[in-house]
């Protein structure tokens, strides 16, 4: 079970990483006064390449997690459907600010607009692939949630209580640890106190 994470949990160990050191490298006083080229120090480039290292570790990531997903048809598999349309989409998100940062001062007022424009472009187009990934496989989060709900619906039902103090008692216990009374074998089942009985009443009923 732990085996099949592994890689999901180096994609991002390598992500933290990448940007501790790449921010502790572009903080060195001597690379902010250094000019790799016109408007950019070296701390910028530093900067720069960190964050684009970043982004291409987060889709690893992304891909790496969606083959840890089962293909259960429930709840994991919708993540696995969403989860292309949804790297993508952050990693545009954040990618806009990165490259913008590093060529609005190489760009004219026209050349940002075009960019902003092609990274809007494709920011849309990725949002409505994550919207109609969700609605494709919308039923399998249903089944997701249905299942949880029973599952919880079945932990309640086999719920056992004293039959004194109404408190939850494990089925192979003989006293109860909260109010000592002796308990009937095999308890008392969660249906008894939905019975409309309360258990102050069951415990004048039950003297022992």
């Amino acid at each position: 079970m732990l085996s099949q994470w592994q890689r999901p949990l180096q994609c991002f160990i390598a992500i933290l990483s990448t940007l501790l050191v790449g921010t502790l490298i572009a903080n060195i006083s001597n690379f902010s006064h250094t000019q790799v080229i016109k408007h950019l120090s070296l701390s910028e480039l530093i900067i720069f390449l960190t964050q684009i290292a970043a982004l291409v570790l987060l889709y690893l990531l992304a891909r790496e997690i969606k083959e840890a997903l089962p293909n259960n048809g429930k709840t994991s598999s919708f993540i696995r459907g969403i989860l292309p349309a949804t790297a993508a989409l952050l990693i545009l998100i954040l990618g806009q600010d990165v490259i913008m940062d590093i060529l609005a001062p190489y760009l004219s007022s026209k050349g940002e607009r075009i960019v902003i424009f092609l990274f809007w472009l494709a920011i849309l187009v990725s949002g409505v692939w994550f919207i109609w990934s969700s609605y494709i496989h919308g039923p399998q989060l249903v089944a997701g949630i249905l299942a949880l709900a029973h599952h919880f619906e079945q932990w309640g039902k086999q719920v056992t209580l004293c039959p004194a103090c109404g408190a939850h008692v494990k089925d192979d216990m003989t006293f109860c640890g909260y109010c000592g009374a002796q308990l009937p074998k095999g308890s008392i089942s969660n249906s008894t106190k939905s019975s409309g009985q309360p258990a102050i009443e069951r415990r004048f009923d039950n003297p022992e």
